[in-house]
């Protein structure tokens, strides 16, 4: 079964898959990697690429929006009075536009949930890679014996997220 059901095939899910199966451990622990550390990883990936590219347009049109204001303004007096009228709410509608993505990247905080959910994504990746390589502090141990550390970890640093994202 691969880990990530063909919902999100990419190098790492093929990496993990092919690992967790040749790790020692019993099949349902191979089943909880599967289901429970891919996906979470899964998870913070995908949130941490949902927040980077709602980031990446508001501050693309706050940027653009901002550059174009000021040169609508410097033309809306050249022309005829229908011309000046068409550049009037223009420019009414690009500020109200700029104003209201730069609103939205200040009140849910894209720019951080973006640094944040990546930090997480490779927080757990960095944990699962020490366990799978039996280094750091689960050096000197086995698959089987640092499995419940292991989960507990990961569950850890999940939650912190979650306590992290609700008390704001």
């Amino acid at each position: 079964m691969p880990c990530c059901n063909s919902l999100f095939i990419n190098e790492f899910c093929r990496d993990i898959d092919l690992i967790i199966n040749d790790l020692d451990l019993d099949d349902s622990q191979k089943i909880i990697l599967k289901n429970r550390y891919v996906k979470v990883v899964k998870f913070y990936e995908q949130k941490a690429m949902n927040a980077g590219k709602m980031h990446n347009i508001f501050r693309t049109l706050v940027t653009t929006g901002s550059l174009f204001i000021p040169a609508l303004l410097s033309v809306q007096q050249i022309g005829s009075e229908s011309m000046q009228e068409i550049i009037y709410w223009a420019t009414w509608g690009l500020s109200l536009g700029v104003t209201t993505a730069n609103g939205y990247i200040q009140l849910f905080k894209i720019d951080k949930q973006y640094i944040a959910y990546s930090i997480v994504s490779e927080k757990l990746k960095s944990e699962g890679w020490l366990y799978f390589q039996l280094s750091g502090k689960y050096a000197n141990s086995s698959h089987k014996k640092s499995f419940h550390d292991f989960c507990e970890k990961i569950e850890r640093i999940k939650m912190k997220q979650v306590n992290d994202d609700f008390s704001e």
